[in-house]
């Protein structure tokens, strides 16, 4: 047993739902919840934000999911129809970092993704397709605008734009919030077909050893937007390459457990567990945002968001002892919303 690794070599569609509350990531602001690129709203994909809400009609406010950025799949290659030779998927809890390895008898899917532990609102992804043998690859993927909500839907207004590789996403609320997304793809076979406007496809045979490699990056910007963001953004994505940007956030991410860890000696499965528990804290606190930490955490819309005082009386004893910035955001948020709870 891997002391920081939670791993599963089986496929089962009964464990779809469990799945992507254990395989979670998060960076304390956006979460995304462990299911696969061709997975959709049926599978419950979620990217959720804390302390972005919206109410619809007379149901319950809740947080809301965004646009999934990491929709890929391959036809004749799907998961949820196609069973393959062998499948694995993977939580690194020291790096932060999700990923599955899928394969079929001509080719195998890998693919790897993180909430960035420092950059305000960056997911990153690196999608991989190995040609075991000479074959026709029929690739679609892109932006998945039909979202998984409970109590939705959350945005009356949707807009697209595309500018070659870079899809712009703009969402209204309900509550006529704003939210607004960038997403760019790089891809090794970069003659993309447009497909629809939040879409791209690869359709073309594809020869024995060759690679399929396309990188994701996807910006989120919270109620503001302007052309001077997306130019930072891209002048991120040309002046740090991805292996870089995904490497320095997963050191941020091993850099926690210095100050975290828990070492217990002869029982294993006591170690792990103790360690997968310290995983689901250390992805949940921020720095950075007025927020505290809701029930359910960063894993969807379940509890609508809501904020109990489990947060302080169960989680805020960590943070004392580990990070007192995230310490002070947790109380200071009681503190602020005093005004409302009365």
């Amino acid at each position: 047993m891997s002391m920081f690794k939670l791993v599963k070599n089986d496929y089962d569609k009964q464990n779809i739902i469990s799945y992507g509350n254990m395989f979670l990531l998060g960076n304390g602001h956006i979460g995304i919840r462990g299911t696969l690129e061709e997975y959709t709203k049926n599978e419950l994909v979620g990217i959720n934000i804390v302390g972005f809400y919206d109410k619809y009609l007379d149901k319950w406010r809740e947080s809301i999911n965004i646009p999934n950025p990491f929709y890929f799949n391959v036809l004749e290659h799907n998961l949820l129809f196609n069973l393959p030779l062998s499948h694995r998927i993977e939580l690194d809890i020291k790096k932060g970092v999700f990923s599955r390895e899928t394969e079929y008898e001509d080719l195998v899917i890998s693919s790897k993704r993180i909430v960035h532990q420092e950059i305000d609102n960056l997911l990153l992804s690196e999608y991989n397709l190995d040609i075991k043998k000479t074959t026709h690859i029929n690739l679609e993927f892109g932006l998945d605008t039909d979202i998984y909500e409970i109590n939705g839907p959350h945005f009356k207004y949707k807009e697209m734009k595309r500018d070659k590789n870079l899809i712009h996403f703009h969402g209204i609320t309900n509550e006529d919030k704003h939210l607004y997304m960038d997403v760019y793809y790089i891809s090794n076979h970069m003659e993309l077909i447009d497909f629809d406007i939040n879409y791209f496809k690869i359709n073309k045979d594809i020869k024995k050893n060759d690679n399929i490699k396309i990188h994701v990056y996807a910006k989120v910007y919270e109620h503001d937007f302007d052309l001077k963001m997306r130019k930072e953004f891209l002048k991120l994505i040309k002046n740090i390459s991805f292996d870089e940007l995904f490497d320095s956030s997963t050191l941020l991410f091993e850099n926690k457990w210095k100050v975290s860890d828990v070492e217990l000696v002869g029982n294993e499965e006591a170690q792990f567990a103790i360690r997968y528990s310290i995983y689901h804290l250390l992805i949940l606190g921020s720095e950075k945002y007025a927020t505290s930490i809701p029930a359910r955490g960063l894993s969807g819309q379940t509890y609508k968001g809501a904020i109990f005082w489990d947060s302080e009386i169960f989680i805020l004893p960590f943070f004392l002892m580990t990070n007192l910035k995230i310490a002070r955001k947790i109380l200071e948020y009681r503190i602020n919303t005093l005004p409302g709870a009365k």
